[in-house]
């Protein structure tokens, strides 16, 4: 039930919701006699699409999510444990492949790799699954692991959170 409802909830994220704003109000102006609802709607749809796609929006969104935790800075206490999120490796592209094939939020697992070198004495947890409905390709936490525990630079999590098929 939540792969449905988060395929369902993509329809309503702001950059789908501006764009089915503006299909609604072509729809409505040509379909019904609110020609001017129909042209506010497509009107703000446009506006909408070409303010988010000009001004940086998807920063300005982001910059209070970055401010909110500080920095790590190695203070000399003992780490105990990494936790790294999914969402750096495509699954398909691996699978085809038979390699570990990331994307753009690949800093995660080199970050990861880098400070499990550092504090070797760190639990270490890469937690994720696949989103796909009725894949069968195994959870990004199982593959991510799997290749982990091969690299010469690190060694692998010792848990991860999605269920090994």
């Amino acid at each position: 039930m939540f792969h449905v409802m988060s395929q369902i909830g993509g329809l309503l994220a702001p950059s789908n919701a501006i764009a089915l704003m503006g299909v609604l109000g072509l729809i409505v102006m040509v379909a019904t006699p609110w020609r001017r609802v129909g042209l506010a709607l497509a009107g703000g749809g446009i506006c909408g699409i070409l303010a988010a796609g000009l001004l940086p929006v998807a920063n300005w969104a982001i910059f209070p999510l970055e401010q909110r935790f500080p920095a790590f800075v190695d203070d000399g206490r003992p780490i105990t444990g990494i936790i790294v999120l999914s969402g750096a490796l495509e699954l398909t592209r691996s699978a085809a492949r038979h390699e570990f094939a990331l994307n753009g939020a690949a800093e995660r697992v080199f970050a990861f790799m880098d400070l499990a070198r550092r504090y070797p004495g760190a639990r270490l947890v890469y937690s994720g699954g696949n989103s796909r409905i009725g894949s069968r390709l195994p959870p990004e936490a199982w593959t991510a692991t799997e290749y982990l525990k091969t690299s010469r630079t690190a060694r692998g999590p010792s848990h991860h959170r999605a269920p090994i098929p």
